[in-house]
């Protein structure tokens, strides 16, 4: 992100992330989805209860990429080239520079089981309802 001179490089950053097959917050859901479903599995009252809080966690990342997709089109309204004038980014604070930083890089990286980005190609959107809003997960 700190090479990026143009909004289309950003919103590609944005698109990767969000997309439904290889993007990682899609992943993170399926795989919160996954262990509450395995939670179940157990037959008891403390892994229904898990189960419920991991779903809870899974309506959450949905609604912070349906939160992201917004941000990804309003990049749409922005310049299209940053100014020569703009200051530096700066660098990230706190853990971005630990491991996770290194894992949100590394799960929008190029990858051999990721297609190349397409210029056409867009993410479906999900409508924007917060979590516990709207209606119940099918469990």
């Amino acid at each position: 992100m700190h090479a990026a001179s143009r909004t289309a490089e950003v919103a590609e950053v944005l698109t990767e992330l969000l997309d439904e097959r290889f993007g990682a917050l899609g992943e993170l859901e399926r795989l919160v989805e996954t262990t509450a479903a395995w939670c179940e599995r157990l037959d008891t009252d403390e892994g229904r209860a898990l189960a419920s809080r991991l779903r809870t966690v899974a309506d959450h990342v949905a609604f912070l990429g349906d939160r992201i997709a917004d941000a990804e089109a309003d990049l749409q309204n922005m310049p299209a080239v940053l100014p020569a004038t703009a200051p530096p980014l700066a660098p990230a604070r706190g853990r971005a520079q630990s491991a996770h930083g290194a894992r949100a890089r590394a799960a929008v990286a190029a990858s051999p089981h990721r297609p190349p980005p397409s210029a056409t190609a867009s993410s479906p959107r999900r409508p924007a309802v917060p979590p516990g809003s709207g209606p119940a997960r099918a469990r």
